[in-house]
């Protein structure tokens, strides 16, 4: 499979090592400078200095030329850039599937990434999905073993995808849980970078964790996200 990967950060590149081996892969930044280090030392110096880049990887700052081939794209940029990278995508005369990695709220308007598609994406015209799981770029890059979620509401692109992306080490399982993988994702985030701030009272952390776990319950996803290890104190089946 001729997949794009948009976003040269550090999991980005560590997602476009893990599936180099496997199908075609062009890793596309907008960053012209970016691109040209990366091609010369034939690593990502910034993010993931110690991993060498496949030989077959293909580096790119033509975002129009790397979608022109692209049977998959993935979209690997915070969520702040996702809507004008979908823009592009939607302007594109060739639609493909659409994957994105990015976890959060969009600031401006408060919406899950899946919204933010939805809005920009024509309706019914391309098949897209969320990627996220309890997962680390260095160990992803470096081939150790990985559990991912594929979600869609399309729940045949999700499993086919999920099955073209899945390997020995990046195993990758396909869902309908669309909000359940976003918000479990955002709230771990959020989560943890609360939960590891150093003057924060136990008491605090605590009463932080409940009101995350509110948000989750009010949106429906409390079993994904407490399958995905948020709070377990906090949550009884």
């Amino acid at each position: 499979m001729n997949i794009t990967i948009i976003g040269a950060g550090a999991w980005g590149t560590a997602l476009a090592i893990s599936l180099a081996a496997h199908h075609r892969v062009t890793l596309c930044a907008r960053d012209v400078a970016q691109v040209t280090a990366m091609h010369s030392a034939r690593c990502n110096q910034h993010y993931l200095p110690d991993i060498a880049l496949p030989d077959n990887l293909e580096l790119s700052a033509n975002f129009p030329a790397a979608l022109a081939t692209a049977e998959l794209v993935i979209i690997a940029v915070p969520t702040a850039g996702l809507r004008s990278v979908l823009q592009q995508i939607a302007a594109s005369p060739k639609h493909c599937g659409v994957v994105w990695l990015c976890k959060g709220f969009e600031a401006d308007t408060a919406k899950l990434p899946h919204q933010v598609v939805a809005e920009v994406l024509p309706a019914g015209s391309i098949p897209y999905g969320v990627l996220s799981g309890p997962s680390f770029a260095q160990e992803v890059a470096r081939g150790l073993p990985t559990a991912l979620t594929l979600a869609s509401n399309d729940e045949e692109f999700a499993r086919n995808t999920a099955q073209a992306l899945h390997h020995s080490r990046l195993r990758i399982y396909a869902s309908n849980d669309v909000i359940g993988v976003e918000v479990g994702g955002a709230v771990k985030r959020e989560g943890v970078q609360l939960l590891k701030a150093p003057r924060v009272h136990q008491e605090v952390n605590t009463l932080a964790g409940r009101e995350l776990a509110a948000v989750v319950l009010r949106l429906d996803a409390l079993r994904a996200a407490a399958l995905a290890g948020l709070f377990p104190h906090l949550v009884e089946f």
